[in-house]
């Protein structure tokens, strides 16, 4: 199991995170929710990977 230490003693365990796949680019993340077929359909941004999460969330609502 990878964990991802992030701010304020939180830990995302990415390999329960079915769904989701997280990338780290000009020193941002990015969260994109993936679809069955494997398509990503929507994307957030952040600059941890917490953040990057709330961001896509934001963005479903």
């Amino acid at each position: 199991m990878k964990d991802i230490q992030e701010p304020q003693n939180l830990t995302l365990c990415e390999d329960k995170l079915n769904h989701l796949k997280f990338e780290f680019y000009n020193d941002e993340y990015t969260a994109s929710l993936i679809d069955y077929a494997g398509f990503e359909i929507l994307r957030g941004y952040g600059p941890t990977r917490l953040d990057a999460i709330n961001d896509l969330h934001k963005n479903l609502i």
